[in-house]
């Protein structure tokens, strides 16, 4: 029996980012076993993105912005989908959407009984009296009923959904992937060519920061540990050492104002928001996710690492189920300035050190985040619900 997929993601559809290259790997293999895809976005999809959907054998839609709030939309975002592609038992539906809005009992009446929900924010905890608490699992429990399973994207996120409420027997772990083809590491002409475009000297000892800057993803913390790095420095270790951001948001002005103060701005360069994130790090020599908030996961960790990067990142949510300490790179508490300060020293004296954790963070995403075995959980799941 071939598959007829659809998937409503709330993600927008507008670059080639993880999720969407996921996507478009799981419509992929989909078609490859005789099925199809349908992928429902809540933004209008740029040409190129439903002629790129469209050469991996899925059919983006658009549905309107104002759609993507839970509040009584999953009744008629169930009703819209059903108009283009009515319920079949071969039919599963994929909500990447707050999995407590409703949207799996709006599914289920309109049809549907092969769904699954995957929800990173759901689990998001507040303090409630004992009764309020029990309250809320058990209304948790009942919207997920009609769901085949909910997926989570680390064992973390796994139990922060069972603490709410979620059922213990729907709930599956299914890391997220990279396409370890993409994400190679750099040869040493591509890895001069990439830096000679920013001005950084082959032998220099490169710190990334990739992601948004916002105060809750540390990147204050790293600034200082940076600082305390080249304090501590002699002349030429300090010439040889550049710090590198590539993102942007609130946080940029404060961080760009903290780096002149503490002495580092002619050895930073932020670079802004960067779609393809892969040359950047292939001229890094090391990843650093001071993250100060419980991540769900943190993919930025595991493209580092398919690239051949040791990381230093804080020891929160699922980023611990990424990185072995000591051996594909460094776990510090979160805002620990200090420690991650020791961990760059280490590193950039080090270049054996970085080599062997760095193939070791590799071996470690073949085997545990490698894309093709998310995609072949995916569809594992998939085919349990519909035979």
């Amino acid at each position: 029996m071939s598959l007829e997929v659809i998937q409503i993601s709330n993600h927008s559809p507008s670059r080639m980012g993880a999720f969407e290259m996921y996507s478009r790997a799981l419509a992929m293999r989909v078609r490859e076993s005789g099925g199809t895809s349908d992928f429902f976005y809540f933004r209008d999809c740029d040409p190129w993105f439903v002629e790129w959907m469209a050469n991996a054998g899925a059919t983006a839609h658009s549905f309107p912005y104002e759609w993507s709030e839970p509040r009584e939309k999953p009744w008629r975002i169930a009703s819209a989908i059903k108009r283009i592609k009515p319920p079949g038992q071969n039919v599963v539906v994929h909500v990447q959407f707050p999995i407590l809005s409703g949207i799996a009992f709006a599914l289920r009446i309109a049809g549907y009984r092969n769904i699954v929900l995957t929800d990173q924010l759901s689990g998001i905890e507040r303090p409630l009296a004992p009764h309020l608490h029990f309250l809320r699992r058990a209304a948790n429990n009942t919207k997920v009923l009609p769901a085949f399973a909910v997926t989570a994207m680390s064992s973390f996120v796994r139990d922060r959904h069972l603490r709410i409420g979620i059922p213990g027997d729907k709930t599956r772990v299914i890391y997220i992937g990279v396409d370890t083809g993409k994400y190679a590491p750099a040869t040493p002409e591509l890895r001069a060519r990439l830096r000679g475009e920013f001005g950084i000297g082959i032998d220099e000892f490169v710190i990334c920061f990739a992601g948004r800057v916002e105060k809750f993803k540390g990147l204050d913390t790293l600034a200082r540990a940076f600082g305390k790095s080249l304090e501590g420095a002699n002349a030429q270790q300090r010439a040889n050492c550049r710090l590198i951001v590539a993102g942007d948001g609130a946080a940029r002005s404060s961080v760009e104002s903290q780096v002149i103060d503490l002495g580092i701005a002619d050895r930073t360069i932020f670079l802004g928001r960067k779609e393809d994130i892969v040359p950047i790090l292939q001229m890094s020599d090391t990843l650093v996710c001071p993250s100060l908030w419980e991540e769900a996961f943190g993919y930025v960790n595991i493209e580092a690492m398919a690239v051949g990067l040791p990381v230093i990142a804080s020891r929160v949510g699922g980023i611990s189920e990424i990185i072995d300490n000591g051996v594909t790179g460094f776990l510090v508490d979160a805002g620990d300035s200090q420690s991650i300060c020791a961990c760059l020293n280490r590193l950039r004296d080090d270049l054996a050190l970085r080599e062997q954790m760095g193939a070791a963070g590799r071996a470690r995403v073949f085997e545990r985040f490698n894309v093709s075995v998310t995609i072949d959980r995916t569809m594992a799941l998939y085919a349990e619900m519909v035979h």
